[in-house]
């Protein structure tokens, strides 16, 4: 075997042992998490809970404000964009969460592989996620004036 050769398959063998370990720290993650979502999507799943009250209580205090004071229903709107994003976000953490019935260590693997299945849509709705903030933030700072 040519060095050049040797050299190449040291590489592939040293990308794949580093891949595998944080595969390994995924899932063991995920094994020892009380709520069954590893660090960042249980971080990800309290973000959303608390956004859905904030465009929850936006959107009831402003039907709940008499008919001159209301500027527009753009609040409401955005609200309920924000409402719509933050629900699609908790089903997809929902499907991706440690569950059911048998081992737990295939339940965990399972739920590994349903979170990469995910990924793609999650950033989309992540990205959603964000861009409604900006929104929201930005209507409230423009009223506010």
């Amino acid at each position: 075997m040519d060095p050049l050769t040797a050299f190449s398959l040291f590489c592939n063998i040293i990308t794949t042992v580093e891949a595998a370990v944080k595969t390994g720290k995924q899932l063991k993650q995920l094994y020892d998490s009380p709520n069954g979502l590893d660090g960042d999507k249980a971080l990800l799943l309290k973000n959303t809970s608390h956004f859905r009250k904030i465009a929850a209580e936006l959107s009831s205090t402003r039907r709940k404000l008499p008919a001159g004071a209301q500027a527009s229903p753009v609040f409401v709107e955005i609200a309920n964009d924000c409402i719509r994003v933050t629900d699609q976000i908790d089903a997809i953490l929902s499907q991706c969460q440690v569950g059911g019935l048998g081992p737990r260590r295939i339940a965990v693997v399972k739920a590994w592989v349903r979170s990469r299945k995910k990924r793609p849509e999650l950033e989309r709705l992540l990205s959603e996620f964000q861009s409604a903030t900006q929104t929201l933030q930005t209507s409230i700072a423009v009223a506010s004036q």
